[in-house]
């Protein structure tokens, strides 16, 4: 064990090495954010999705090796280019990629005609009948989050934050928010995300400094 540990270290100790945090993440969000509102894009929407305590390891070209410091953050902008094509983005600890069309899958244009819905709308806790004869949950147990950003035009944005723990069923007693949860807007958009990202896995590429 000593010897992998030792061999891991001479490694990265003759590659550059970076470790990005949360902030980081935010940042490079919030830059690429404000770049499309200069350029008019006002209607568009982020998502970042993530499981606390989750890291992750990248070599990113140059010799170069990045690990996410804390929990990995995998995040992604959705907007319209003024001639039409529908772009995702992927930013994560480690930098931008290149942005891509969505293809065939346009949660873009679901977002757009539930707005309103998705502006208003809560995701509900795990609810059970008999809390009493039901372990205390802890954070760390579910810690897998998603964080959704809803821009439009000249209004606030509008975020939402939920565990995805709070959108199952498979508890040892059946969650009572289930089918109101499964039936929200933002399931929908994010089950299409889930979509997006796997149809485009393979086009991500990083934007290399």
């Amino acid at each position: 064990m000593k010897k992998i540990t030792c061999i891991l270290l001479l490694l990265i100790g003759s590659m550059g090495f970076s470790q990005n945090d949360k902030a980081k993440v935010e940042s490079l969000l919030n830059q690429f954010t404000t770049e499309l509102t200069e350029r008019g894009i006002t209607n568009f929407f982020t998502t970042k999705r993530y499981c606390l305590g989750t890291t992750e390891m990248f070599r990113i070209g140059n010799n170069q090796i990045c690990t996410s410091e804390g929990t990995y953050y995998e995040s992604y902008v959705v907007w319209q280019e003024p001639e039409g094509d529908t772009m995702i983005k992927k930013i994560d600890n480690c930098g931008l990629f290149r942005a891509v069309s969505v293809g065939a899958t346009n949660p873009l244009s679901f977002y757009l005609t539930n707005l309103s819905t998705l502006q208003k709308e809560e995701v509900k806790l795990y609810k059970v009948s008999n809390p009493g004869n039901r372990p205390t949950q802890r954070t760390q147990v579910h810690p897998c989050r998603r964080d959704f950003s809803f821009f439009a035009d000249a209004e606030d944005t509008v975020q939402m934050t939920y565990r995805l723990y709070d959108m199952t069923n498979g508890s040892s007693q059946p969650n009572l928010n289930y089918e109101y949860n499964k039936n929200l807007k933002i399931t929908m958009l994010d089950a299409m995300m889930d979509e997006t990202i796997e149809a485009n896995e393979n086009r991500f590429r990083r934007e290399i400094e």
